[in-house]
């Protein structure tokens, strides 16, 4: 566990290996600039619409779920119920500022 501790600390910390130096970002041939602004787009908008389909679904879902819940005998579990329900609509209005940011290239909202 010790020698295995001590190689990762130092491959993290870009320490010599042999003779060379090791970095991830060596064996494609990218500066560290351009490793950041590396980015596949369809994979950004297949994230995005992924995102607004959860915003979409999610939100009515959980609205429908936390008015029905709203309406009924309140027990512990319909608490419960009404506490897991509000909780996924906030979850669920969160992947919008997420979906947008991918559609922007990847640009705070």
């Amino acid at each position: 566990f010790e020698v295995m501790s001590s190689s990762v600390f130092s491959l993290q910390n870009n320490e010599t290996i042999g003779n060379e130096a090791f970095s991830p970002l060596k064996e494609h041939n990218h500066t560290q600039e351009e490793h950041e602004h590396i980015y596949i787009q369809e994979l950004d908008y297949f994230l995005a619409a992924l995102h607004i389909f959860c915003f979409i679904f999610g939100t009515v879902g959980n609205i429908t779920a936390f008015r029905y819940f709203a309406s009924q005998r309140k027990e512990l579990s319909t608490c419960i119920y009404l506490c897991i329900s509000l909780t996924d609509i906030v979850i669920s209005l969160l992947t919008l500022p997420v979906a947008i940011s991918y559609i922007r290239h990847r640009d705070p909202v």
